[in-house]
């Protein structure tokens, strides 16, 4: 349901829809990484978003009340639109995956970022093979959002690509906001959804343990760094 209402309210706004479109990824590329996770003893679990979030809003203090804006923005909506499904044709996402790698294991097959896609499609139309293991609290919430997640076959200059950009860099390393392994390889993150797909994530303080990935939440990010970091 809020996904449903996060993009109608958001029609005219798409700087604000896409960042809520990255802040949903988040928890999909999290929960369909365990072929990855399996490769290792060590089972890491943590998404780092809401850590990124807060340390990005100390350096960016404008972003406290631009959130705080947004949050009240959805609770009028929800107030006036309650129950009001979302009606239209299904919204497609053009994704661009950048590898940023040193020719190991964290420069992934084609074949894997396509199965990734389908996962995320799966989840967001509510056709994943295993909704029944939902838990029952949200069984209710659940829903087909109508959004198709797809590479993108055009760039920014209208060249074609088949949405996957393959950089060697050593920003691969313990990757995250600070380091700029972002500025290795982005694309406008007004058109697409840029995810980084990187070796390491660096530190983040308060998580604790190994950080699997994390993205912006609305509001919570400037648009130059918008989008996911998974490892």
């Amino acid at each position: 349901n809020l996904v449903r209402f996060y993009f109608k309210i958001n029609n005219q706004e798409p700087q604000q829809m896409k960042r809520f479109t990255w802040m949903i990824m988040s928890a999909a590329f999290a929960l369909s990484s365990g072929s990855v996770m399996a490769q290792s003893k060590h089972v890491p679990h943590k998404c780092a978003s809401v850590e990124v979030m807060e340390q990005e809003m100390i350096k960016h203090p404008e972003l406290v009340q631009e959130r705080a804006q947004g949050e009240e923005s959805s609770r009028q909506y929800l107030v006036h639109n309650e129950g009001q499904a979302k009606s239209g044709e299904k919204r497609i996402i053009p994704v661009v995956f950048h590898v940023i790698h040193e020719c190991g294991p964290e420069n992934i097959s084609r074949a894997q970022i396509l199965d990734q896609i389908r996962v995320m499609n799966e989840d967001y139309s509510l056709t994943n093979p295993n909704f029944s293991q939902t838990p029952e609290a949200f069984v209710p919430l659940a829903a087909d959002c109508q959004i198709e997640f797809r590479l993108a076959t055009k760039d920014d200059l209208g060249n074609c690509t088949d949405g996957i950009v393959r950089v060697y860099s050593p920003k691969t390393n313990e990757a995250n906001n600070d380091n700029g392994v972002k500025s290795v390889s982005h694309w406008n993150s007004y058109k697409y959804l840029n995810v980084w797909v990187v070796k390491s994530i660096g530190t983040v303080q308060g998580t604790g343990g190994e950080v699997l990935g994390y993205a912006q939440f609305p509001m919570g990010g400037l648009m130059s760094t918008d989008g996911i970091v998974i490892r």
